[in-house]
């Protein structure tokens, strides 16, 4: 069995973090020992594929190793949707914290699929939406809130591992405004809306801000 080169483990691990840095939505990393090519390769599983499709996955990871000075290559690099089978198994098999963790998982079948060989940084059960806000009469000239207020206040109505992100205010116009929400499974989309609804209300006190959590990803990028 060829073994997994160690400096290419402490490169993805760099990766995941730089990732996090970023609130890039990644609640799956590992790398995976392919065959019948004896061939590792680093797994990302992201709904981020699901949202914008893989041109522009590959164009965000590329451009965060090549700013991040990391040693890896991009044709190592597969880049995948969160309910990817293999991704799916894994993690109904083996869950994970947050923070990126280095677990060998080998030789083991999980429903049906065989894994030889796996160095695992994180698996997170999560589901993926879309979430559009709309302001009452606009955003008025300013932009919505980051996503990292938006999370801290879903995630204290739910307190439940929520991660918001926000890659479709890139071209930000009038109305609405697209986020990216992973979620713990057990949360539908009703308790997501009523959740990041009630955070809204704090997050832009006075002002009528609504949810519309969209699921599932359209098979285009919902703001242009």
């Amino acid at each position: 069995m060829v073994d997994v080169n160690p400096p290419d483990v402490d490169a993805g691990k760099e990766l995941v973090q730089a990732l996090d840095q970023l609130r890039f939505p990644l609640p799956d990393a590992l790398w995976l020992l392919t065959r019948p090519e004896d061939e590792w390769r680093l797994v990302l599983g992201t709904s981020f594929i699901d949202w914008y499709g893989p041109i522009s996955a590959y164009q965000e990871i590329q451009e965060i190793v090549r700013s991040n000075g990391i040693s890896l290559s991009l044709s190592f690099i597969s880049v995948v949707s969160s309910s990817d089978p293999l991704i799916v198994a894994l993690s109904n098999a083996i869950t994970t914290g947050q923070q990126p963790t280095t677990i060998r998982f080998s030789r083991n079948t999980i429903d049906g699929i065989y894994v030889e060989d796996a160095v695992i940084y994180r698996l997170i059960r999560s589901r993926s939406w879309g979430m559009l806000l709309e302001m009452r009469g606009g955003w008025r000239g300013a932009d919505p809130r980051p996503s990292a207020s938006i999370e801290e206040a879903v995630r204290g109505e739910l307190g439940k591992w929520i991660s918001v992100t926000d890659f479709g205010l890139r071209t930000i116009r009038a109305k609405p405004a697209f986020y990216e929400v992973e979620a713990d499974p057990s949360l539908s989309p009703k308790q997501i809306k009523q959740a990041v609804d009630a955070a809204l209300q704090q997050t832009y006190p006075g002002r009528k801000v609504t949810a519309k959590i969209l699921e599932p990803p359209p098979s285009r990028k919902p703001v242009a």
